[in-house]
């Protein structure tokens, strides 16, 4: 979601609730872990609970593949049973308070991996969801990195540390990030200082090369019960990944198939792509977006935030956001304005744009629904900026 100028890493500026603690929750709907600290995870059965009202509750739902949904959708390896026992679960990763960002565990009983890891300090939520399924650290077979900016992939080597038999699966351009994040962190310290870093993502551990394999696009690997296939999807990052589990027709997008925030939901569905620096690429976006619909998947798990089934609704979206971000490139681009007074330009032009084209799709924000975009205003503006300098650049004498 919130990528930092220069270096792709994310934050959110606003304080991190990260010691919310409170007593045992009285609805058996509530069924919450706790992590190694006593903090609620956020993690919910939704056999029988309205997801609408859990989002309100500020849970967030932990669902079993359904055998007669898994078995329509797709004709996959595997029998009936296997599929009746395959499990992912949404756990909140409390990234600046709940709701933002998530990261995703599944496990067919014995077997489990995760994608996406959000930093260290989520690192013993995805271990407190692990023990809350009866699973242990060494049945990770897989962690699977959708890209490398730090709200998706900062805890990752505390993760593979705490996982020993886990493998790293990633695009190959992630690669050598993982294996060494010391160019990232460099990167991200310079920006937000050593005391704020911390606080944000907390360490970046590398991960042993022997343990980190790139996957190529369109390439099936067996993990957790499941068949993953991973897909290449630019626009947002270089070396980004969708993964469509096969069996259960769910696609884990990363950034590659937008935002939507459970707190602006609620009128009907409402989801924006995340433009920021510094691979923004409008038609590499539109076609990814388009890839991840043509799956036909049952639902699509945003890292930003949670799970999405009216995907194709969601990419006509997705489609007319990118519109006017492609608009705007094209006049930033083209402008007389100065390469260091493009951030400005676009700022201005933006948001009365984004907001005309929320309209469209019923999307009137109050203050309260503006404070959660304004960052993505700001940072969206800031990538649109950068994709113009960049187009500029081979123009200049």
């Amino acid at each position: 979601m919130r990528d930092l100028p220069g270096n792709g890493a994310r934050c959110k500026w606003r304080a991190r609730d990260s010691d919310r603690s409170g007593p045992e929750p009285r609805s058996r709907e509530r069924q919450d872990a706790k992590d190694a600290k006593g903090r609620w995870i956020g993690v919910v059965p939704d056999d029988s609970a309205n997801p609408r009202r859990l989002w309100r509750l500020g849970v967030h739902p932990v669902h079993g593949t359904n055998l007669s949904a898994a078995a329509d959708w797709r004709a996959g390896p595997g029998t009936a049973m296997q599929r009746l026992m395959t499990r992912t679960m949404t756990v909140d990763c409390d990234y600046l308070g709940p709701g933002f960002a998530a990261a995703y565990l599944m496990h067919d009983g014995a077997r489990a991996a995760f994608v996406d890891d959000n930093t260290a300090h989520a690192v013993p939520r995805l271990l407190a969801a692990l023990e809350g399924e009866g699973l242990a650290p060494h049945a990770v077979e897989a962690i699977a990195v959708t890209h490398v900016h730090l709200d998706h992939a900062g805890g990752t080597g505390a993760l593979a540390l705490a996982c020993p038999d886990a493998v790293v699966l990633c695009h190959p351009r992630a690669v050598r990030h993982l294996v060494d994040p010391s160019r990232l962190e460099a990167s991200a310290r310079a920006v937000y200082g050593d005391e704020r870093f911390e606080h944000l993502y907390g360490r970046l551990l590398p991960v042993d090369a022997s343990r980190v394999r790139a996957v190529g696009d369109d390439e099936v690997v067996p993990v957790a019960g499941r068949r993953l296939r991973f897909l290449h999807v630019r626009g947002h990052a270089n070396h980004h990944v969708a993964i469509l589990d096969e069996d259960a027709g769910e696609v884990f997008s990363g950034d590659s198939f937008g935002l939507a925030y459970p707190a602006l939901q609620k009128r009907g569905l409402f989801v924006f792509p995340s433009t920021s620096p510094t691979d923004f690429d409008p038609a590499e976006a539109r076609a990814s977006v388009r890839r991840v619909a043509a799956l036909r998947p049952r639902r699509v798990m945003l890292a930003h935030f949670g799970e999405l089934t009216a995907v194709d609704e969601a990419a006509r979206q997705l489609e007319s956001f990118l519109d006017v971000s492609e608009a705007l490139l094209d006049e930033a681009a083209a402008s007389a304005e100065p390469d260091d007074a493009l951030d400005a330009f676009c700022a201005r032009r933006l948001e009365p744009r984004f907001l005309k084209t929320a309209h469209r799709w019923g999307f009137e924000p109050d203050d309260s629904a503006m404070a959660i975009l304004r960052l993505d205003l700001d940072l969206n503006a800031a990538g649109i900026a950068h994709a113009a300098r960049r187009r500029r650049a081979p123009t200049r004498p």
